[in-house]
């Protein structure tokens, strides 16, 4: 008996304009898109983007002009040429897996109005040397920067309460932190084999530092834990010497 197999194409976008895809999100008085993928392949997406990434304001496509305020979902997912993404003020969504595995993304800035980096929104991207967040964030997903190897630098907004499991994990050139005094909780494995991590300091507030929060931390020289602290794991410090 034979077997036929075969791939199946399936599209993401709306329409595209000048290299960059669209999904509509809203009609009618006022209609806006998000930044989409081309398709997928089978279970791959296709990455068909390359190099430095300029993202509108507004596009325009069959005689109706739409704000551009979103990136959706693997938009980028896979995208390993793509060197710069610059997005507009217009953007206040980011949804998660947006720039996952972008091996080759150095540079990359994040709107006024963003609340939240998703989960595994910039996982793997391993070219990112320093990041900067606008004030406007409030909570960092899990795995948000997982495996951003080459990061040294992030400035974590005062107005950000929450940091997910493993955010940073794998981050082994960040050399310093500060937690903002909103945060609560040190998540499981937020800092991770964060081998060049140094120093970090942990504002009262926090009430625990959950699983291997720093784990492989081996060049952890200071921390400054709270009386606030009420819990810290058996390994949250494992294998920091």
């Amino acid at each position: 008996m034979a077997v036929l197999l075969c791939s199946i194409t399936v599209s993401a976008y709306d329409f595209e304009v000048d290299g960059i895809y669209y999904r509509r999100t809203q009609f009618g008085d006022n209609p806006t898109v998000k930044v989409d993928y081309r398709g997928f392949i089978g279970n791959t997406y296709n990455d068909f983007y390359v190099g430095d990434i300029v993202i509108p304001e507004t596009v325009s496509y069959d005689g109706v002009t739409y704000a551009v305020t979103a990136i959706g979902g693997n938009a980028f997912e896979g995208c390993n040429q793509v060197t710069s993404i610059s997005m507009p003020s217009t953007i206040t969504e980011i949804e998660q897996t947006a720039f996952y595995n972008c091996t080759r993304l150095a540079q990359i800035n994040i709107p006024e109005g963003i609340t939240w980096i998703n989960n595994y929104t910039f996982e793997n991207c391993r070219s990112l040397t320093s990041i900067d967040l606008p004030s406007t964030i409030k909570g960092i997903g899990t795995y948000a920067f997982l495996g951003c190897s080459k990061l040294e630098t992030i400035q974590l907004p005062d107005n950000l309460t929450k940091i997910g499991s493993e955010a940073f994990s794998g981050c082994s050139n960040l050399q310093a932190i500060n937690i903002p005094k909103g945060i609560t909780v040190i998540n499981e494995e937020t800092f991770y084999n964060c081998a060049s991590l140094q120093e970090i300091n942990i504002p009262n507030g926090v009430t625990a530092i959950n699983d291997m929060a720093f784990y492989g931390c081996t060049n952890l020289m200071a921390i400054n834990i709270p009386e606030s602290v009420t819990k810290i794991a058996s390994n949250a410090y494992a294998k920091c010497i």
